[in-house]
Parts: C-alpha cells; sequence; structure tokens
C-alpha cells in the first residue's frame, strides 16, 4: 500500500511541478530512450510492463460507438498561471482554482497544461503536428483524467498567443510568470470525442488515467510550433512516446446527434437513404479473392457459373431457391432482392432466361466480348486471384489484365507443394527468376531419390514460398476440405516427413492428403506469411466436416503467430456467427464473405452478411465475388453483393445502428478500402491504374495530409538529389508532364555542381511512391529521367539498368535478382577547441551486444521505417569497424533491389539525423562496403549451372573496368586490400571471403550446390543503377561468348600468381577507357559522362588531400 501511494505522489509531482525527478531520469532518444524507460528506475516498471498505456491508435477496430452521449462540459476560469520549462515538454502550471470536469461522475480539477509534439495519440494510423494535454487530478488526487486535443498546422492558436512573446524567454528549467491565462477558447462541450483508460505518457507511466480526447482538430501556426520547442534540449524536441498496444481494450466513442436520439422513421429515411444507394451501386469494387477464366472451349460446364455442386447432384441446381422466382420487399422501395441468377446474366446479355439460350449468346459473341461486358457492368477495378485452382484450358493471370486495371496474385500452399513435388515448376521455370529455377531442380531431383527427399524438399518448400513472396499479395490455404480446420500446432517435422515420404511414393500427380504433413506446411506458410506481412488466406465454411473457423483457435491463439493477418473466406458460412466472434475478440482476423453471395438464396445472403456483422468490425469485412473459370460468376458476386449490402446497412439506419453517413462509408469500407489497406494494394504503389475513378478517390483520402512530394535521381557521382512539388501540383501537372533538370546535372561531381544549359524531364515512377516515415505530411518518388515524357534520356541510370535486364530476359529468358548489404557507420558530434567533429557512436566490436543495445532506438527506427516503405529486413547487426552497422535486405529483381537501396540510405540517414546523429555509407572512413548478391541457376560444375558459370565468367573478365563504376570514390581502394575481406586480387572462390567474387549456398541450400555469388568491392558511394547495369552487361557478354569460369581459388590468394585488381581509381578508370564492350552496351555517352566525373574527383581530391572529410555528408 505505500509503494503504491508513493507512485501516486511522484505523478503528482510530475504533473504538477517542473518535474525535476523525471526529466534528469528520462529521454526521448538513445539510451534512455522510452524503450528503456522502464529499466530505468524501479517506479518506472509499468513503462515497461503495464498493459494499459499511452498514447494509442484511435483505429476504427478498437472503437466502439456508445450511444449514451454524456456531456463533458467545460467551464474554465481566468486565472494566474506559470509558464514552465519542464525540460521535456512546454507548460502552463494554474495557481488557482480554475475550473473541473466530471468523468463518471467524479470531479476533476484542471492543474496544468503542456504541449506535446508531434501528436502522441494518432487517429486512425496520422499523425497529426502536436497534441495539449489537459491535466485532472481528484481532490484527494489519488486519480488523474488528462484531456487531448490534437492539433495541425494552419491559423496561430489564441491560447499560445498570450505567451508566444515569453517563449523565447523560457532557458531551461525556468518559469516565468504570464498573470492572467483565459481558458475561455477551450470551454464549452464537444459532439464527438473519444474515451478510453491508459496511462500517463511519461515516466511512470501510472495507469488507470481516464483519457478523453476531443474529435475537433485545433490549429496553430508554424512559427508557434517552433517557439514551443525552441526552449526544449535537441533530445526532447521530439517529445512523442511511440505507440502502445491495445491488449483488448476498447475506445468508447461519444457521438452527439442534433436534435432527437428516437430511432428515426422508414418515412424520414426516404429522403435520406437516396445517396447510400447511390453510394453501393457506383462505388468501384476491390475483388480480394477470385479464381482464373476458362477458354470457352473448357471442358468445363457452365452450370458451376450457378452451383458448387458437382457430378449427378449437379442435374439438381436448377430445382434450387436461386433459380426460382423473383421476390420483391414488403419496403415499399421495390427492391429487386431475390431475382434467380440465371435471369440476371439473361437480362445482361439481352437473350432469353433459358441456360441454353445464355450459353448460345456466348458461343456467338466471344470471351473477349462477354468478359467486357461482365466485367464493365460489375465495375470491379482491381482484384485477386488464386491460380492454384486446377480448371482445364484456364487463362493464366496476365490474360486478366485486359480487363481489369489491376490484377494480383494469391498463392495457394498446398498447390504450390505438390507443383514442387509434380516437377511441374521446373516446367515453368522460364518464367521465374533464377533461384527458383535451382528450387525447382532440386526438387525434382529429390522426387527421383523419394526416400531421401523429406527433410529436403520441406526446406525447399519454404524457400520456394520465401521466393516468390514479393511477387504476391497473400497466401491461401484449402486445408479445410484436405484434412480439416483443426491443425496440431505441435505437429513435429518427423511427423510431416513420413507423410511427405507417403506423398512421394504414391507416384505422380502427387496430391498431399496427409494431416501432419498440411498442418506442418500450413504453420510453415503461416510463419512465411508473418515474416513478409502477407495476409493469409483461409478456406473456412461450405459443406465439410470441420470447417467451422472455432476449429482455428489452437492457432489463432497461439503466440508464435500473434503478429499474422488472417482473413476467414466465404463468411465461413453456415457458421458466420462464429467466424463473427473471432473477428471481433482477435485483432488479426478478418472476413470475406465472397461465395456466400450469390451462391446462397436471398434469406441465406442476407442472413449470412447480418451474422458477420453482429460482432466484426465494419473494417474487418471485405467484399470478394470468388469468382471462378466464368466472367459471369464475377458478375454475379458484384451485382448481388451490391444488393445484399445495401439491404443491410439500409436496415441497420433504420433500427438507429447506423446514421445514413455512417452506412455510406461503411459501404466504400467493405467494398474497396478494406481490401485495399489490408492487402496493401494502394495506388500510392502504382497498382490501381490511375485512370479509375477508385484510384482518384482513394489518392484524394491518402493526400488530405501530403504537402509535399520529393523527386529523388541519383547523380553520376552516386549523390542523391531531390526536388520537392506541393502534392497538388504533382496529381494536377508533375504525373503527366515531369519537371525540368538541366542536362548538366548528371555530371555533377561529389565535391561541386556545375552550370544548367538545356533541359530534360524528370518523370516520377508512381510505383515507388511512399509516405515518407520520418516526415509524414512528405511523399518521395523515384523519377526517370526523359527527353520527354515517354522517352528516356540516354543518360538516365535507371533507363541503363532497365535496358539491360531486358536484353538479359529477351536474349536468354533469365532474370537477375540481387539484395545488398547496407554497412554504414553512426558519427555523433563533438566540437574541440571551437571546431565540429564528427567521432564514431560507440567504439564496440563486431556483433557487440552493448553497442546494440546502445544504438537500438535509432536501429528499431530504422527497421519500422523500412518495414512501412516495403522493404525486407533480413537481419541487422554491428560490424568490425567503431560506430558500424549492417542492415541486410531480402533479395528481389535488380531493378527493385537499386529502388530500395535508395529508399534505405535516405531511411539511416534520415533516422540517424532525427536522433542528432550522421550516418554515413563513405567507403573506408573506417571500412565500409556492400555486398550485392545474384541469384545463380541449375546444378554443374562446382555446383553451379553452365549459364550461371558463363555469367560470372563474363563479371570477372570485366571486372576491373566495372570498379570504376562500383568503387566511384579515389579512397573506395583503401578498402580493397589484401587480407582484408574485401577482394583484392582478380579470382573467384567457393565461400573463400578474400574473393571479390565468392559463390555461396544459403542455410537450406543442399550440400554442393551454390544459388548466389557475391561481389565485395559494391561500396556505399556507388550509383546501384549504374553499378548493377555493368554487371548485367558483364555477364551476358560471358553468357553471350560461353566464357569459360577458371578454377576457384579456396585459399588465401598469392600475389606472386594472380592478378592484382585496380589498386586506385585511376586504374580502374583506365580499364573502363579499355572496355569496348561495356563502352558499346550500356551507352557510350553514358560512360563518357561518367568517366569525366571520375577523372574530375580524382584530381580534386588528389590536389586537396582533407576534401575527403566533407564526404561524410555527402554519402
Amino acid at each position: 500500500m505505500r509503494i503504491h501511494l508513493a507512485i501516486i505522489f511522484m505523478a503528482v509531482l510530475a504533473l504538477c511541478s517542473s518535474a525535476d525527478y523525471f526529466s534528469a531520469n528520462f529521454s526521448y532518444t538513445g539510451p534512455n530512450g522510452p524503450a528503456n524507460w522502464g529499466s530505468l528506475s524501479p517506479s518506472f516498471a509499468a513503462c515497461s510492463n503495464g498493459k494499459a498505456q499511452s498514447p494509442v491508435d484511435l483505429i476504427k477496430s478498437d472503437i466502439v460507438l456508445n450511444k449514451q452521449w454524456k456531456n463533458i462540459a467545460r467551464n474554465y476560469l481566468p486565472t494566474n498561471a506559470t509558464l514552465v520549462n519542464n525540460k521535456f515538454n512546454i507548460g502552463v502550471h494554474f495557481e488557482g482554482k480554475v475550473g473541473d470536469i466530471n468523468v463518471n461522475g467524479k470531479n476533476y480539477s484542471l492543474k496544468q497544461l503542456h504541449w506535446h509534439s508531434p501528436s502522441e495519440h494518432k487517429a486512425n494510423g496520422s499523425i497529426h503536428d502536436a497534441e495539449l494535454h489537459l491535466v485532472h487530478l481528484t481532490q484527494d488526487l489519488s486519480n488523474i483524467a488528462v484531456m487531448a486535443v490534437l492539433y495541425k498546422l494552419g491559423d496561430p492558436d489564441p491560447l499560445i498567443s498570450q505567451f508566444e512573446d515569453k517563449l523565447v524567454e523560457l532557458g531551461n528549467d525556468k518559469e516565468i510568470a504570464i498573470g492572467t491565462f483565459d481558458l475561455e477558447e477551450i470551454n464549452g462541450s464537444s459532439r464527438r470525442y473519444y474515451r478510453y483508460v491508459g496511462s500517463l505518457t511519461t515516466p511512470p507511466c501510472k495507469e488507470g488515467v481516464n483519457w478523453i480526447i476531443l474529435g475537433k482538430l485545433r490549429t496553430l501556426s508554424s512559427e508557434q510550433l517552433k517557439l514551443l520547442k525552441a526552449p526544449l534540449k535537441p533530445e526532447f524536441k521530439h517529445n512523442a512516446r511511440p505507440l502502445q498496444q491495445m491488449n483488448g481494450r476498447k475506445i468508447q466513442m461519444y457521438y452527439h446527434m442534433h436534435g432527437t436520439h428516437a430511432t428515426p422513421s422508414k418515412n424520414t429515411l426516404k429522403m435520406d437513404i437516396s445517396e447510400l444507394r447511390k453510394t453501393v451501386e457506383e462505388v468501384e469494387l476491390v475483388d480480394a479473392h477470385a479464381h482464373n477464366i476458362v477458354s470457352l472451349h473448357s471442358n468445363f460446364s457452365f452450370i458451376h457459373a450457378f452451383s458448387e455442386a458437382n457430378g449427378d447432384a449437379l442435374t439438381f441446381s436448377p430445382n434450387s431457391l436461386s433459380f426460382k422466382s423473383k421476390r420483391v420487399n414488403d419496403s415499399g422501395l421495390m427492391e429487386r432482392m431475390g431475382v434467380e441468377i440465371l435471369r440476371d446474366v439473361a437480362e445482361l446479355y439481352g437473350s432469353e432466361i433459358s441456360l441454353q439460350a445464355v450459353e448460345e449468346y456466348r458461343r456467338a459473341s466471344g470471351m473477349q466480348s462477354i468478359c467486357s461486358s461482365c466485367f464493365k457492368s460489375a465495375r470491379i477495378t482491381a482484384i485477386l486471384i488464386d491460380d492454384g485452382l486446377q480448371l482445364d484450358k484456364k487463362h493464366d493471370i496476365e490474360w486478366h489484365k485486359s480487363f481489369i486495371p489491376f490484377v494480383g496474385r494469391i498463392l495457394r500452399i498446398e498447390r504450390l507443394a505438390e507443383e514442387i513435388l509434380d516437377g511441374s515448376y521446373l516446367r515453368s521455370a522460364s518464367s521465374l527468376c533464377l533461384k527458383v529455377e535451382i528450387i525447382s531442380f532440386i526438387c525434382f531431383s529429390l522426387y527421383l531419390s523419394p526416400h531421401t527427399a523429406p527433410k529436403a524438399v520441406l526446406a525447399v518448400f519454404l524457400s520456394n514460398a520465401v521466393t516468390v513472396a514479393g511477387e504476391i499479395f497473400g497466401l491461401k490455404s484449402i486445408a479445410a476440405y484436405r484434412s480439416g480446420l483443426e491443425i496440431n500446432t505441435n505437429v513435429t517435422k518427423k511427423d510431416a516427413e513420413e507423410g511427405l515420404r507417403q506423398a512421394l511414393i504414391a507416384g505422380k500427380p502427387v496430391r498431399i492428403a496427409n494431416k501432419n504433413l498440411i498442418d506442418y506446411i500450413f504453420l510453415l506458410s503461416l510463419e512465411v506469411a508473418q515474416s513478409y506481412d502477407l495476409p493469409m488466406q483461409i478456406y473456412t465454411g461450405f459443406g465439410y466436416a470441420t470447417v467451422n473457423p472455432l476449429h482455428l483457435r489452437a492457432v489463432l491463439e497461439d503466440k508464435r503467430y500473434s503478429k499474422s493477418r488472417i482473413v476467414l473466406l466465404h463468411a465461413s458460412y453456415p457458421f458466420s456467427r462464429e467466424a463473427s466472434y473471432l473477428a471481433s475478440s482477435l485483432f488479426h482476423v478478418y472476413l470475406d464473405f465472397g461465395l456466400a453471395i450469390p451462391k446462397l438464396s436471398l434469406h441465406g445472403m442476407i442472413s449470412s452478411m447480418k451474422e458477420l456483422l453482429e460482432l466484426a468490425p465494419i473494417n474487418k469485412v471485405m467484399f470478394s465475388t470468388d469468382g471462378y473459370a466464368f466472367p459471369e460468376t464475377f458478375y454475379l458476386g458484384a451485382k448481388k453483393s451490391r444488393e445484399v449490402v445495401f439491404s443491410v446497412l439500409r436496415d441497420a439506419c433504420i433500427d438507429g445502428d447506423l446514421s445514413v453517413p455512417e452506412a455510406v462509408e461503411a459501404a466504400k469500407d467493405i467494398f474497396a478500402r478494406n481490401a485495399i489497406h489490408f492487402y496493401k494494394i494502394s495506388s500510392a504503389n502504382g497498382v490501381i491504374s490511375s485512370h479509375s475513378n477508385l484510384s482518384q478517390k482513394l489518392n484524394d483520402d491518402l493526400d488530405i495530409d501530403v504537402s509535399l512530394v520529393r523527386l529523388m535521381w541519383v547523380d553520376g557521382a552516386g549523390l542523391h538529389r531531390c526536388r520537392g512539388v506541393p502534392k497538388k501540383r504533382f496529381n494536377d501537372v508533375v504525373v503527366k508532364n515531369g519537371v525540368g533538370l538541366g542536362f548538366a546535372a548528371i555530371g555533377f561531381t561529389s565535391y561541386r555542381d556545375g552550370p544548367a544549359v538545356g533541359e530534360a524531364r524528370l518523370m516520377p515512377d508512381l510505383s515507388t511512391l511512399r509516405r515518407i516515415p520520418w516526415n509524414e505530411k512528405d511523399e518521395m518518388v523515384l523519377v526517370d529521367m526523359c527527353v520527354k515524357p515517354g522517352e528516356a534520356w540516354e543518360y538516365c541510370p535507371r533507363d541503363a539498368l532497365r535496358r539491360a535486364s531486358k536484353i538479359l530476359k529477351d536474349e536468354f529468358d533469365l532474370e537477375m535478382m540481387a539484395g545488398f548489404e547496407n554497412e554504414f557507420i553512426l558519427l555523433k558530434r563533438l566540437t574541440r577547441e571551437g571546431k565540429e567533429e564528427w567521432i564514431p557512436f560507440d567504439s564496440t566490436p563486431y556483433c557487440s551486444t552493448s553497442g546494440f543495445d546502445a544504438a537500438s532506438p535509432v536501429l528499431h527506427e530504422i527497421v519500422n521505417a523500412l518495414h512501412s516503405l516495403g522493404i525486407s529486413v533480413e537481419h541487422i547487426h554491428g560490424e568490425a569497424a567503431q560506430g558500424q552497422f549492417e542492415v541486410v535486405l531480402k533479395y528481389t529483381i535488380c531493378t527493385k533491389a537499386a529502388d530500395n537501396l535508395i529508399f534505405t540510405r535516405e531511411v539511416v540517414r534520415a533516422i540517424a539525423r532525427k536522433h542528432d546523429l550522421l550516418a554515413t555509407f563513405i567507403p573506408n572512413l573506417w571500412r565500409n562496403g556492400q555486398n550485392v548478391y545474384m541469384g545463380s541457376g541449375g546444378s554443374s560444375k562446382h555446383g553451379i549451372s553452365n549459364l550461371g558459370r558463363e555469367f560470372m565468367a563474363g563479371i570477372l573478365q570485366h571486372l576491373p573496368s566495372i570498379l570504376a563504376l562500383i568503387a566511384p570514390l579515389p579512397n573506395s581502394y583503401d578498402r580493397l586490400q589484401p587480407n582484408t575481406w574485401s577482394g583484392a586480387y582478380l579470382f573467384w572462390g567457393n565461400e573463400n571471403k578474400e574473393a571479390p567474387l565468392r559463390a555461396s549456398s544459403p542455410p537450406g541450400t543442399l550440400d554442393g550446390l551454390a544459388t548466389n555469388f557475391e561481389l565485395k568491392s559494391f561500396d556505399g558511394s556507388a550509383n546501384p543503377y549504374l553499378g548493377l547495369a555493368a554487371i548485367l552487361a558483364a555477364g551476358i557478354d560471358g553468357l553471350r561468348r560461353h566464357l569459360p569460369l577458371p578454377e576457384p581459388v579456396d585459399a588465401n590468394p598469392n600475389a606472386e600468381i594472380l592478378q592484382r585488381l585496380p589498386a586506385s581509381l585511376s586504374e580502374s578508370l583506365d580499364a573502363l577507357h579499355k572496355d569496348e564492350f561495356l563502352k558499346e552496351f550500356i551507352n557510350e555517352k553514358l560512360l563518357t559522362c561518367i568517366k569525366a566525373i571520375r577523372k574530375a574527383e580524382i584530381e580534386h581530391y588528389t590536389k586537396h588531400k582533407d576534401a575527403y572529410k566533407q564526404l561524410i555528408h555527402r554519402f
């Protein structure tokens, strides 16, 4: 009891005094930052282990509408006040009684207020510019209530205007009397506010705090925001605690409707319901779950468009209720809710209402015509296809793009495993990356030796799923109708291996049916999905013994999979109510109602939809058609879904559960926005056609808080450059016409810029448009350099890589994958004798835990920011040099890998700046570099395929000249020395750290097989587009001329036998001058420009010995 009171007393001190106790012990950055608050003092333990902490994100899924609106009136009186610098924020403390608020029958007196920037609470993921906290205490000081007000930049805030002239005088830990302070601006009541129980947002993080967040935003000027931050030390200028977990808590939303609170009558609704109907009829749809369409000549019967029945049961389908006469509802609105599905198709085609007439129309019109008609009428803008359903003469995913702006892929995991074991992946490997080819080869070889296969095949399956993770939007499991949803979370690898052995021995075609094997693959796939932030669709409902989603609870409640994102398909019919419960009680469970609509009767469809919405949050319910084989199924799914959703939402309005505006928003969420956010298919990533209305509406939603778009490029010297344009101008002008760039810009050196004569166009690549994690008011986008829109400029580095990739694909049907190891050094500022110096952040050794702890706040932010950009981090650790760390990125197609590298450098530098550090990628400040890995193909000599050996031979032959592009600065060569693991001699090796070109085998690869090769000379100052283009060009030369790969050197290299690689930039530049192939392949003009830059930099850094010190600010 004494301890509890002591904590309360300290909390009161923190709120009502200068808080010396706390400001001396915690920070918002560095080792004393939020992640470590709980370890700074025993009294701060709640900061780490509390279960009801603040701040939180006010997201829809956690909000519950409380219809019993309670007025929290504010009637504060003018009173004398003191302006206080609390060290960690700026506050106003009151000397007398100001006023009370009443919460749950208790009076709370206002004691002080203070500001945080940016906002601590978020609203549906959106961060605001500042947040005001009005802190209230009960008379006995035992209870706290904090009223929060969110700010955005705009007009000056009258509250702050009362003392802003005194902020310039406010030193550290100083107080200034400001006389009478008037809170009239905050008095009154709020129509909308949010309440939840949380904690203090500063140590000791005491829980039990009643939070009231007002729904109306206030504004403050940018000058006022600067003044509020000016008196604070650097470590407190960003004084917002990171978001905390909800841990099952709910946020109560109180919303005051004008006038009566009685349920609106049907007559009243008639005037407003037209808006809901219009929205439901016109909203463009995102179909989150469907399958391939088949050719008109397929043996798959058209009757399947209307029934899930098979075999003899199919003959009874015309007698089902969905084939019977239409019904009219009794609401007076004459909605056609129950028109049988065959009549719907006949009406669309204008044919007689018979199966024979519709089939004749289909044959006469042709597939192109009927697809265009169905998809245009359905108004489907985006679709995700599970192509694992085996159908006769089905069209591939690419074919569907002729009719729908965006088509994505869902990977069916059981079918993937069967294809690997069957060897069918081998037959289609030409269209996949080299990594997939070798995996397929392994799987096929294993099949030929089934008695030794199981362990390896399980590892290969996991590797293969990871390989394609960057190309898909989700995984899917059909375990429900193979072995049931009672997944054994304790299944062992030994159990699974026995099941695999049985499947292999049974022969082809392989069909996986063993429950242990299915459960094991399911859990492996869930791990993959969780690691790559991919959703997992799960077949539930419809006719199998163990399809009740409640059978999944063991998996869903297993902490190992708590960060997964799971969607239950088919409304789980007839277990829709059970699915709704799971979605309401588990934050990572979502729902999809495709197939239930339109396959059920009218009553069944409406009942199932209402059951889903009984408990599940609206923003967890998603539309899909579950269309398959025939375009008519997509049309029927869309049409019936609109009718059913309108009926259900209209009834909710009549019953008073929703207002009409809320129902309108719900319709938009269900039909498009929920899927867009869940599957991450936003138009900001270039997924949905920019010509569609949905795309425009989505852009409007996403652009509300965006001020500027940064157009980014990398010049010939490897420097990152950008221009900022207002978001409106970006949308209206730049997307179509670009912005101008002087021709000379590509030739700027690392030490100075030059004059601009003539102009190219910077055209944004919308597939790279991203919200900036460290500045959410801005976006960034990579640009192509063009002569005019649509015509690439011959000096554009991105186009050089794109052209080289296309040649590799066109000539050899190959694609190169790449992944970068990004080494950077964190430096901190030191002033000695009035001069600024930058020294290493720490002096710990390789992979030091203490070094990692010290940098943990920075590293966590870097990883989180990269994940928010869709960039997968494989691992991060401390390197050997002082202050040095390495972030390893997952490999991907080389063009995307180069883009990811640019974003990664931006993230690392920006997050470091936020923590008052400097991050540099400059080579050999102490020791630095990047290794680039490329996938290689099928096994042969040295575990490398013939293609792989020829590709590597080309790189080895051109490596001296390639160095001028991938080691572009004079001091790049200081690290390319013998016995430094950086590669100083011209040779290759297997797992030889001294080899500049090294074949390697990641974990899980069979012994003797090399799946990657590593090039160690690629450093952090290189332009990745030019470097990868040169590597591709050299590899293509090796493939064209069938160059032989020399024998590997797997011992320490002997200088007397091996050729020394260029030991300086001058030597590598000489090699580049002599390399006629690279000059012709890459582009003579572009290489001439690059060589001129290198020559100028050699001369500059030779004459100015200390100039290299400035490079830490440029790279």
